[in-house]
């Protein structure tokens, strides 16, 4: 009971400590109340009656987050103190108990024999004392320790409420950074994409944030009056953001997180631009909030091996180009557009950002190729033997195929050297000629090992196998190549791969079928991919049959399963009809020419 009455003690001083800093904390907001009415009184005279409405949102935020922290924090440490206490107490208790029934048993072990007893009937009567002596010690212990319990949940109870109503109260508070806590930075206006970018970023070591807003004028009536307001609050500098936070309790830590972005313009009195963000931007543990762990994450972007600098844009807005280093993304996956001024070309792109450093490397060449199904060979009378019989083929999985045949720049750089005939025009933007289908499969290989991919193939002299689980860059199959020359799913029927018009599609001279051109100058497919009808002949990987249609499976066909000479595809003569879609050709594998070229696939 003595032991009781010093817990009992020690609970109600807590409680009364607690009080006290409770009345203290109360007697700090209303300090804080009567501060921030004074701030928002000089604000008011410097700044005008708008951006004192403004300030007013941050007294409407609520209470000071270091001090609802604190409440938190006070509460469980009473909360911890009592649960020590009792943990104590009960330490020694059972101490006690255990010591007492050892004495017991000690006395039961100096027993003697009565005269009337044998020996077995004694061992029997002190098994039995003893067995029952360990019952009703962890009889006591369980009861003794329920009744400790029962007294540590009950001093912990009000508190256990009140750290409830604290977190509550931490939790439905929000507040608004503005002023000269947020640093905006207004950037040039896009006149092509009528977008304006204003960079926003918190200087609140609490609250490490940074992010891009937008001004999107596309749709303004007026867009000159509408630019020159813009450009009149710009110039003046009465432009002001604001971000909307607040902090969340995830277990034993907290999660600070943005919540509505804005940039309003003072002279106006409207918001230019907004952005819901709804992100975790960085957590810190008890004590440690002015040292968060922001969530921010290092995004290196690089261009792809062979291809020129490349400009990264994020929200419709130039982050910069390649090479360059961004802090601005969080884990998650995340949308970009990749533009080239010197290939007058781009694409859309996404990105999973993991946690820690990220290396991204970016092309523009490769577009996806969904799974489908179509009708394979020519259906024209003109067509030759081995594009016949017509038949339907699908194809199970999809892959991305390059834009354009692999240029002599791109294979100089990866193979060392440019085996191109110097009788057609010699450029980094030139395919690449002269080249084997052995050359193909290796470089094909090479550029899997550069990218970190599974090669496709096993080369051994002059036999090569395919590894269909690996990853890497390969030739496409000829159901592969003739799919996506006639468009795959967006396929449109056309003759050739893009248009019924060969003159739009295909670069082509009928004196010299042999002579190539610049990659890309004719008007790409209903895919986005260039060349497939004319300029150069192009590697697959199938084995050549000319009756191999009659009896070519359904299903993801690969040729024959044997052969000597290997199918090549695209113009491989000095009339119209070998541009059409159907075309096919043969080669041997060993064979170089200078109208002999390939372009990539790879499966995700």
């Amino acid at each position: 009971f003595l032991k009781f009455a010093h817990i009992f003690a020690s609970s109600e001083l807590l409680q009364e400590r607690i009080g006290r800093e409770l009345r203290q904390v109360e007697s700090e907001l209303s300090g804080l109340d009567g501060e921030i009415i004074r701030l928002n009184e000089a604000m008011a005279s410097a700044a005008g009656q708008s951006e004192q409405q403004r300030l007013q949102r941050l007294q409407q935020g609520g209470n000071d987050p270091e001090i609802l922290i604190g409440n938190i924090e006070t509460i469980e440490k009473a909360i911890s103190e009592i649960e020590y206490s009792y943990d104590s107490s009960w330490r020694s208790a059972k101490l006690e108990i255990q010591n007492t029934y050892r004495l017991k048993l000690e006395e039961i072990k100096q027993a003697e024999i009565d005269p009337w007893e044998s020996d077995a009937e004694f061992a029997e009567r002190i098994l039995t004392l003893k067995n029952d002596l360990t019952q009703r010690e962890k009889s006591e212990i369980r009861s003794r320790e329920g009744e400790y319990k029962r007294e540590e949940e009950g001093q912990q109870d009000d508190l256990k409420k009140q750290l409830e109503e604290a977190i509550n109260s931490l939790e439905s508070q929000t507040w608004v950074l503005t002023g000269n806590s947020v640093k905006l930075s207004p950037g040039e206006f896009n006149r092509e994409d009528k977008l304006w970018p204003f960079y926003v970023e918190s200087l609140l070591t609490e609250l490490p944030f940074k992010t891009v807003l937008v001004n999107d004028l596309n749709n303004e009536k007026d867009l000159g009056t509408v630019y020159r307001k813009v450009d009149d609050a710009v110039q003046a500098g009465a432009l002001i953001a604001e971000i909307t936070w607040n902090i969340v309790r995830v277990g034993s830590a907290y999660e600070v997180k943005v919540g509505l972005v804005e940039v309003q313009d003072l002279i106006q009195n409207n918001t230019l631009c907004s952005r819901l963000e709804n992100i975790v931007v960085a957590n810190f543990t008890a004590g440690n909030r002015d040292n968060p762990q922001s969530t921010a994450v290092d995004v290196r972007f690089s261009s792809s091996y062979g291809f020129p600098p490349l400009d990264v844009y994020y929200r419709g807005v130039k982050l910069g180009t390649t090479p360059f280093l961004s802090d601005l993304f969080r884990p998650g996956e995340v949308d970009f557009e990749i533009r080239s001024d010197t290939w007058d070309l781009s694409n859309k792109k996404r990105e999973t950002i993991k946690t820690g450093f990220n290396q991204i490397y970016l092309s523009l060449d490769f577009v996806w190729v969904a799974p489908g199904s179509f009708s394979m060979g020519s259906q024209s009378r003109e067509g030759d033997r081995d594009e016949k019989p017509v038949h339907r083929v699908e194809l199970t999985n999809g892959f991305i195929i390059s834009k354009f045949e692999v240029s002599q720049g791109r294979y100089e750089q990866l193979m060392g050297s440019n085996p191109s005939s110097n009788e057609n025009p010699i450029g980094d933007n030139y395919h690449v000629n002269n080249v084997s289908w052995y050359d193909a499969v290796k470089y094909c290989n090479a550029l899997s090992e550069l990218d970190g991919l599974t090669p496709a193939y096993r080369i051994t002299g002059s036999y090569v196998s395919w590894n269909r689980d690996a990853n890497g860059y390969r030739l496409p199959t000829e159901a592969e190549w003739e799919y996506a020359a006639r468009g795959g799913r967006k396929s449109q029927g056309y003759k050739y791969a893009g248009s019924n018009s060969y003159n739009l599609v295909a670069s082509y001279s009928s004196g010299n079928y042999t002579r190539t051109f610049m990659s890309g100058r004719k008007n790409p497919n209903e895919l986005g991919i260039y060349d497939m009808s004319g300029n150069a002949s192009e590697w697959c990987w199938d084995f050549y049959d000319d009756r191999y249609y009659s009896n070519s499976p359904v299903r993801d066909p690969e040729g024959p399963s044997s052969g000597s000479n290997r199918v090549i595809r695209s113009s491989k003569g000095n009339h119209i009809s070998s541009l059409e879609t159907s075309e096919r050709g043969q080669s041997s594998p060993e064979k170089v020419w200078k109208g002999m070229g390939f372009r990539v696939v790879r499966n995700l």
